[in-house]
């Protein structure tokens, strides 16, 4: 499988580099809960092809992961890379400013566009509560577009 590479993942040189620090993160938090008994593995013998870990909860997993659930969803304070920029675009010349910005838009237009690409597989497979998880990221990404549009037009007025 390929990733789209964001630009904070632009420090591995290819696909492999990042699948195998990903990998690492992966068993790490693994043996993390496997430690804390809340993940078990199995190794079930397998004749004509490699032997393989199979990962399960356990009950005191299951029992940690439903109080997460349980836990009060706070209001995030997200950084955002463009807004800071965009504070400091009295700096900048014109066309940089409106060369940024575009090319910050045309990335929010790519992610719409793989969100959409992966909406009729998502309704077909996602249970309703994956399904308004989904459809909340694409109400997200459609008011940044939207937001960011509109920042778009103010800056070739401005300049």
């Amino acid at each position: 499988m390929r990733h789209e590479y964001k630009d904070h993942y632009s420090r591995f040189s290819d696909a492999q580099a990042y699948d195998r620090v990903c990998a690492e993160k992966l068993v790490f938090h693994l043996l993390f809960l496997f430690f804390r008994s809340q993940l078990r593995f199995d190794i079930p013998i397998q004749e004509n092809a490699p032997n393989k870990k199979v990962y399960s909860i356990t009950a005191a997993g299951k029992q940690k992961f439903h109080s997460l659930l349980k836990d009060p969803v706070q209001l995030e304070r997200t950084k955002d890379d463009f807004l800071s920029r965009l504070f400091f675009f009295a700096h900048l010349e014109r066309e940089d400013r409106l060369e940024l910005a575009g090319n910050y838009m045309k990335s929010i237009v790519a992610e719409k566009e793989q969100l959409e690409a992966a909406r009729p597989e998502i309704e077909d497979l996602a249970d309703p509560f994956q399904k308004e998880c989904f459809l909340f990221g694409v109400r997200m990404i459609d008011a940044l577009s939207k937001n960011v549009a509109k920042t778009l037009e103010a800056l070739k007025m401005f300049s």
